[in-house]
């Protein structure tokens, strides 16, 4: 069981202001935010564009294109990482390292403008880091219905859909299909994962699949986005071949024709993931975890094929493993990672939960005779990683806070 640090963010008496509460492995706390969220989010278009020219091969570094994700990355953070939140922060992290375990960041908003923030893009100026390429992030959906990891018996069975209406921009169907079947050969050739695709993008056909079959997952290949405050999918119309959107509430119900419902959703259309400014609900990955869905996963801003591809790979490949899904997305943007040396489009995906279970399946490994497992750190290694990180932690604490003099000491007992 990971730690969690739960950040609940709800409204205050002032435009501008909010109440923050931390419950973690450290203590709870609570306090102040201040944060601009309309001046944020009138730069949500300048940090999108950035997000998708990062994809472009450039030489040299990439400063003056990651300033604007940078700049509300860093403001997003300082702005709940204050004071006593701050604290159980950094005590967190260590207690994190001294369990050996990953350290959870989980976000409650209730203020329905801070739903279209890109908090993925939090970053630590001390540590230098964004903080979703160390610890997961997850955006909670609140719901009273419990959920228990799925037993499993390999392969994970995903159903594969690709929608290309006819009068949206052109997605080539083959090759969309053949290049996640080529990101995830690896994992079907061990049976760790079975993909079957839909033989269209239509409702009926996607209905048809539902019923004759047992899915885990669902992958969603097509266009997507927010139609009048409300998150939407774009289907073909049997009978045009054109554009049928479909809502997210109605998406929902259509994933609730196959018994049991699938687990998890993937969502590979752009702004998937994108909230409107007054609706904790109206992007399609959160009204589809409302609906009763354990988790979905999706993108809030355009993606390229190259990222939604790496990402693909990295994250069934941590879920075949048995990995959490929180896990598998932070994996998943290693791997995007691992595409270029300047990508920010790690950023883009997000993670949306129901329940505080991330392990949606519980992988049944074949019995080969011997069980199998993965080597363990001594006790010794363990503490001493702990006390070298703790200390790191009280040094970035103390240069913080101005007593730069403590900082020094800190740093040279390292």
């Amino acid at each position: 069981m990971s730690c969690d640090l739960e950040l609940e963010i709800t409204s205050g008496t002032a435009p501008g202001h909010y109440i923050i509460t931390v419950d973690s492995p450290a203590g709870a706390a609570s306090g102040q935010l201040r944060l601009d969220a309309e001046n944020l989010l009138s730069r949500r278009r300048e940090f999108a564009s950035a997000v998708l020219a990062s994809a472009v091969p450039t030489r040299g570094r990439l400063s003056a294109q990651e300033l604007p994700v940078r700049e509300v990355g860093q403001q997003l953070f300082e702005a709940v990482f204050a004071e006593r939140v701050y604290g159980r922060y950094t005590a967190s992290v260590q207690e994190a390292a001294r369990r050996g375990e990953p350290l959870r960041v989980v976000l409650r908003l209730r203020a329905p403008e801070l739903a279209a923030l890109p908090w993925e893009a939090m970053f630590d100026p001390e540590a230098d880091e964004y903080l979703c390429q160390r610890e997961p992030i997850v955006r909670y959906v609140e719901t009273a219905q419990p959920a228990t990891p799925l037993p499993v018996n390999p392969p994970l069975r995903v159903l594969g859909l690709v929608s290309a209406p006819r009068d949206l921009p052109k997605l080539d169907v083959a090759e969309e299909r053949r290049r996640l079947t080529d990101a995830i050969d690896d994992l079907g050739r061990r049976r760790q994962v079975e993909l079957t695709w839909a033989s269209d993008g239509t409702w009926p056909s996607l209905q048809e699949m539902l019923l004759h079959g047992h899915w885990h997952v669902l992958h969603f290949i097509g266009h997507g986005g927010v139609d009048r405050g409300t998150g939407v999918l774009a289907l073909e119309d049997e009978h045009t071949g054109q554009a049928s959107l479909v809502s997210s509430a109605r998406f929902a119900r259509l994933l609730h024709t196959c018994r049991p419902v699938p687990r998890l959703v993937v969502l590979n259309s752009c702004q998937s993931g994108e909230a409107a400014a007054d609706d904790l609900l109206s992007s399609t990955a959160a009204a589809l975890v409302h609906s009763g869905i354990s988790a979905a996963v999706a993108m809030q801003f355009v993606v390229t094929d190259l990222a939604a591809l790496a990402f693909s790979r990295g994250f069934y490949q941590a879920l075949a493993h048995n990995h959490p899904v929180d896990e598998a997305v932070r994996l998943g943007r290693i791997a995007i990672d691992g595409t270029s040396e300047n990508t920010l489009e790690w950023v883009t995906p997000v993670l949306f939960l129901r329940t505080d279970e991330t392990r949606l399946f519980a992988v049944i490994r074949p019995d080969d005779g011997a069980p199998s497992q993965s080597k363990q750190p001594s006790p010794e290694q363990v503490a001493r990683e702990s006390t070298l990180h703790g200390l790191y932690m009280q040094a970035l604490a103390a240069m913080r806070t101005g007593r730069h003099a403590e900082a020094v000491t800190l740093l040279d007992s390292l």
